[in-house]
């Protein structure tokens, strides 16, 4: 375990960092919840539209489907490149892991600027009734992530990237590791993940 330290309690402690410009795991998310978020409130617009209208408002609803998707994508990109910019090209995270889960941790010096901007972008939303753009904005103020190993349902292990993914329900955490800590971490949340469906990529 070459950059991981062990206290006192047993529980393992490590830092890490990276180029969020080489690394695209966190913009991946965020295209992922803006979609999902897009996808489930045209789902409800168009299910009234089409009962109130018939069907040809799908095509309608579809449209703007379409053109609200583009928009999205864009704003989340640029989204993603000034906070790049405003964190200094790199991405700090501690990560706090004992027999009964692990914490994914911001920096607490770019906590608070994700936090500023988080926000801003949520204002922005709220004042151009977006409401996909203000729930990003939200999800850009959280700055701590943590999964309980014994209600975690998937384990994935991307040895390439030296990352751990754990999903549980609908919650989401990414765990970073150096190439030489990577197997360590893997096993140890396995082996403490009961419930979990468990494999590599």
């Amino acid at each position: 375990m070459n950059g991981i330290s062990q206290d006192e309690k047993g529980a393992y402690h490590w830092h890490y960092e990276y180029k969020v410009l080489k690394r695209f795991g966190i913009l991946f998310t965020l295209l992922k919840v803006m979609g999902l978020a897009l996808l489930i409130t045209t789902a409800i617009i168009g299910v009234i539209f089409v009962a109130s209208d018939g069907l040809a408002a799908f095509y309608d609803v579809l449209q703007v489907f379409v053109m609200l998707a583009g928009i999205l994508f864009v704003m989340t990109i640029l989204s993603y490149l000034i906070w790049s910019l405003i964190n200094g090209g790199e991405y700090g995270v501690e990560f706090h892991m004992d027999e009964v889960g692990i914490a994914h941790v911001q920096v607490p010096k770019q906590a608070q600027k994700n936090k500023k901007m988080g926000c801003l972008i949520a204002v922005i939303g709220i004042f151009f009734d977006s409401y996909s753009t203000a729930g990003s904005g939200l999800l850009a103020t959280r700055t701590t992530s943590y999964s309980k190993f014994k209600t975690a349902n998937k384990v994935v292990g991307l040895r390439r990237q030296n990352t751990i993914k754990i999903r549980d329900g609908l919650d989401h955490n990414e765990i970073y590791t150096t190439a030489e800590d990577y197997q360590f971490v893997f096993d140890y949340i396995a082996q403490h993940c009961p419930n979990a469906q468990i494999y590599e990529k």
